[in-house]
């Protein structure tokens, strides 16, 4: 136990892998939820993150925001007192970035988190290799509960959908080629899977 009372080693991770984040197509306040998790161990409540690749606010759209939200549900305790870390990890699973988030009253759909988790450019930039092997951001969230007797893990993945063509031409007088743009249309609209 810790002097606050939570046990160190008695926590509940999720671990959520977002695909092709680098074609997240979200503006500034919109997100990409996480799948909803259930924790056992905290009576069965119901949770999701929230992943603003462009900062929830203006005053942060050149950040990633994520924030641990607690959805809502018929037989589940009003509040819950918790302590959570968010983090970026890296392919070894190495910590890259992490937010410790001392202990918070959770309500039935409040969440809490930080808006300048990172900086946009940090993870699409100047350390993509580090953040984003193959095209896919891992994030985690450990939550720790006073009343925890065990630990818990779950996995999630989300994809974010990529629309790609090839195509053969071939063009007559190519170095004489005068530069232009061609816009290609949406073949279909493609729903969230």
């Amino acid at each position: 136990m810790d002097r606050d009372g939570f046990s160190v080693n008695k926590c509940f991770t999720f671990t959520w892998s977002i695909e092709n984040f680098s074609y997240s197509w979200q503006k500034n306040g919109e997100c990409i939820l996480s799948p909803v998790f259930i924790v056992d161990t905290m009576g069965k409540t119901k949770w999701r993150l929230k992943l603003y690749p462009k900062g929830y606010r203006k005053k942060t759209k050149s950040f990633i925001s994520i924030y641990l939200a607690r959805e809502s549900a018929s037989k589940e305790l009003s509040y819950h007192f918790i302590k959570f870390d968010l983090s970026f990890l890296a392919a070894d699973g190495s910590v890259l970035v992490s937010e410790d988030i001392t202990k918070n009253m959770f309500g039935v759909e409040k969440c809490w988190g930080t808006d300048g988790f990172v900086k946009h450019d940090e993870v699409l930039k100047i350390r993509k290799k580090d953040f984003l092997p193959e095209n896919i951001l891992t994030a985690r969230c450990r939550m720790w509960h006073y009343k925890a007797t065990n630990w818990g893990h779950c996995f999630a993945r989300t994809r974010t959908a990529v629309e790609r063509r090839s195509f053969m031409w071939n063009i007559k007088q190519f170095s004489h080629f005068q530069e232009s743009i061609c816009e290609i249309p949406q073949l279909q609209q493609i729903n969230p899977l």
